[in-house]
């Protein structure tokens, strides 16, 4: 006999025995205890097995029903029968004696003991009708009830009894845990692992868009800025270019007045020499050659101006021109 304490009222006594053959344990008799006095059933149970083996497993795991567990705790095996004072019966007490008659324990008449007049010699056994008064040892009454009682208990502590063992209450085969719970749980984690990736695979792509961005913007920059330097040098080009053009424009046309003012006073020579041909012929002949040196060498000055692309080229060629005139004026 087991008794399990703090059950609620309002499991029943059946799903008890239900919870306790799904663990194979093999109970006989469930049963809740009632308040005497109230009548109402109390939230102890009484649980009586087949041999002290399951007993024995049913104390060490407790009752385990709907998700609860109950510690259960094993009956106090007493060998002595209990026996009323009042009406001095075996197997119940005074509280709960129907009769409520108080019986002599020395003559069985219906008096207290401290009242009781009988002699020695008249003393009786209201149970056994013995020469011994009701509450004595020797009673026979007493040693049947103790003699049944040691026999339910060794009944219990029989090693002959067959016993039947108790699966393991971890062991999944015997006890596998619930699809949904298992399934949830399984969902749980994968959701888990799931978003754990997605967190770190967004975080590197962040990483690798903005380092990829940063590069190409500044590639771009680096481009730009190589062709602004070659617009600018385009165009320091262009400028240097047309300055050089004005200044040897500048300069031919000066070279082009120097050679005007060198043809007047060569026109002037041409006509003396024409003026002195036709006072004679042999003059003539020199004034032509003469006339025509100057012309050479004036068409020759002009070339060599052309050719000439310094900036002191007008200059030189004054400087040039002013010996070819010194000397056409030797030769005239």
């Amino acid at each position: 006999v087991a008794f399990v304490k703090n059950v609620d009222i309002e499991i029943p006594e059946g799903r008890i025995t239900e919870a306790l053959k799904d663990v194979g344990l093999d109970a006989i008799d469930v049963v809740r205890l009632m308040n005497k006095t109230k009548n109402v059933p109390t939230r102890t149970i009484k649980i009586t097995f087949s041999d002290p083996h399951n007993r024995n497993t049913f104390v060490h795991t407790g009752l385990q029903v709907d998700s609860m567990h109950f510690i259960a705790e094993a009956a106090n095996q007493n060998t002595k029968p209990v026996q009323c004072f009042i009406c001095l019966q075996y197997n119940h007490v005074a509280k709960y004696c129907k009769t409520k008659q108080q019986i002599c324990a020395r003559c069985g008449e219906t008096h207290r003991i401290e009242q009781c007049t009988a002699a020695s010699d008249l003393i009786k056994c209201c149970n056994c009708k013995g020469s011994h008064i009701a509450t004595s040892n020797e009673c026979a009454t007493y040693k049947e009830q103790e003699k049944r009682i040691k026999n339910l208990v060794n009944q219990y502590s029989s090693p002959n009894t067959p016993t039947t063992s108790a699966p393991a209450i971890h062991d999944l085969n015997e006890f596998p845990l619930l699809p949904n719970l298992l399934q949830r749980q399984q969902e749980h984690i994968h959701n888990e692992l799931f978003d754990e990736i997605i967190n770190v695979l967004s975080s590197k792509m962040e990483k690798i868009i903005e380092e990829t961005t940063s590069r190409l913007f500044q590639k771009l920059l680096n481009k730009i800025k190589k062709i602004e330097t070659f617009i600018e040098t385009q165009d320091n080009n262009v400028k240097d270019a047309l300055t050089i053009s004005d200044s040897d424009s500048e300069e031919e046309s000066q070279v082009v007045k120097h050679i005007r003012n060198k043809q007047k006073p060569s026109a002037a020579i041409t006509k003396l020499t024409t003026s002195a041909t036709d006072t004679s012929k042999k003059p003539t002949t020199t004034s032509n050659v003469t006339s025509s040196k100057p012309q050479r060498k004036v068409k020759e000055v002009s070339k060599a101006a052309k050719r000439v692309r310094s900036p002191n080229s007008s200059l030189d060629t004054s400087t040039f021109d002013s010996k070819d005139l010194k000397t056409s004026n030797n030769d005239d």
